[in-house]
């Protein structure tokens, strides 16, 4: 079952709880829920913001287009295991 996202979302350092950037879709729980990292579309982010939530261990897209490919490329890996 696929997650539904969190829109225009705070993404925070799971650290420190402070925030990180305002993404534009957010999946804490990955895109499927308890499957895989978060996920984090930023359509608009600053270097810094990028380089912490990368530290964060987020996986982060910056364009829908970028994700659906992501999201393909998973299935397709699934579907020939």
């Amino acid at each position: 079952m696929h997650a539904a996202p969190d829109l225009d979302s705070e993404v925070v350092d799971p650290s420190t709880g402070e925030a990180i950037a305002i993404a534009t879709a957010y999946w804490p729980h990955g895109l499927q829920e308890e499957v895989g990292g978060s996920v984090v579309l930023a359509i608009d982010t600053t270097p810094a913001e990028q380089a912490a939530m990368e530290a964060s261990d987020y996986r982060v897209f910056h364009s829908a287009d970028a994700l659906r490919r992501y999201v393909r490329n998973m299935r397709a890996e699934h579907a020939s295991t």
